[in-house]
Formats: C-alpha cells, sequence, structure tokens
C-alpha cells in the first residue's frame, strides 16, 4: 500500500498550481507570446503528473513509459504545427470570426 502525500504537499501543489495559473493570464494580457505560455502548461503538467499522478513515488519503468509518452505527444504537436505553418497562402490558421476548419467554405455572411 502507498502513502498518501501529505496535507502541506497538497496544499503548495495546489498554490503552485494557481500562481501557475496567474502566470498563464498575466502573459496572455501583456501578450508575452506563445513560448512563455508553452513553459507555464509544462510546468503546470510537470506539478500534476508529479503529485497527483505520483510519479515521484513511481517505478522506474512507469517513470521511463509516462517520458516517452510526453515526448511523442510533443513530437506529434510539433509535426501539427509544422504542417499548418507550412501551408500555402499564410500561416493556415483561421483569420476571422470563423471558428470553422482551415479551408472550409465560407457562409453567405462572410462574403462566401
Amino acid at each position: 500500500m502507498t502513502s498518501r502525500p501529505s496535507p502541506a504537499r497538497l496544499l503548495l501543489t495546489w498554490l503552485l498550481l494557481l500562481a501557475l495559473l496567474a502566470a498563464t493570464l498575466g502573459a496572455y494580457a501583456l501578450e508575452l507570446g506563445l513560448a512563455l505560455s508553452l513553459a507555464i502548461a509544462t510546468l503546470k503538467a510537470a506539478a500534476i503528473l508529479r503529485e497527483f499522478m505520483e510519479l515521484r513515488r513511481a517505478h522506474p519503468t512507469l517513470r521511463l513509459v509516462a517520458a516517452g509518452s510526453l515526448l511523442f505527444l510533443a513530437v506529434l504537436f510539433c509535426l501539427t504545427l509544422a504542417d499548418v505553418l507550412g501551408r500555402p497562402g499564410g500561416t493556415g490558421l483561421s483569420q476571422g470570426g470563423s471558428a470553422g476548419a482551415v479551408g472550409a467554405p465560407k457562409s453567405k455572411a462572410e462574403g462566401g
């Protein structure tokens, strides 16, 4: 049977997550860029993995599987971003009030 984390450690993790949430909101409000937002998100994910998923006390094999999964996910995100940014005619991201898919036909209200 594994021991549960202390309430003090959980409280510190919760306060850290709240501080990182405030940093995320500040980075958005000040338009500090995508890289900082991704770094903050990585720190939040690491705190959750470490404390709430208990990887800190996990078997080394489980840690290796978790790290490999995160690395694979990062590669998929990078390849998707490279595909979207590499499309001809701009960034490939929607440019207006439409939340539709890239390359979707415009509605009559949008002039399509």
